[in-house]
């Protein structure tokens, strides 16, 4: 199996949800997202990206979003800071038995929005 995924999100859109609602942060991201979100320069920019790749991600797997335990896709970044994609539980189980291999993962953002790619194998 070979997909792509795209996701394109506005960043005051994750910014307002974050701040109104501080459930929203442990419900789609985990502890070592959110801490690594916070030592960059954008934090909602960065939130923004990661939830959109694991929206990409989930695309590209053909996931239905509301059934997505979101916690369970993990972007974090490798030792050169690139974007790398973790799987966890339930996920990890689906990724297993579905003989993917390889997930690459991209994500850049401007001031307003924020982009990610996902490309399975």
């Amino acid at each position: 199996m070979q997909a792509i995924g795209v996701d394109l999100i506005e960043i005051e859109r994750v910014q307002k949800v974050a701040q109104k609602y501080p459930s929203f942060l442990l419900r789609f991201f985990t502890e070592n997202e959110i801490s690594l979100c916070r030592r960059k320069s954008s934090f909602y920019a960065s939130l923004a990206a990661r939830f959109a790749a694991k929206e990409a991600i989930s695309k590209a797997l053909g996931l239905n979003l509301f059934s997505l335990c979101w916690q369970e896709i993990e972007i974090l970044a490798d030792t050169q800071g690139r974007p790398c994609v973790l799987f966890h539980g339930t996920m990890q189980k689906q990724i297993e038995q579905a003989q993917i291999t390889k997930v690459m993962i991209s994500l850049s953002h401007s001031q307003q929005m924020a982009i990610a790619m996902a490309t399975v194998e």
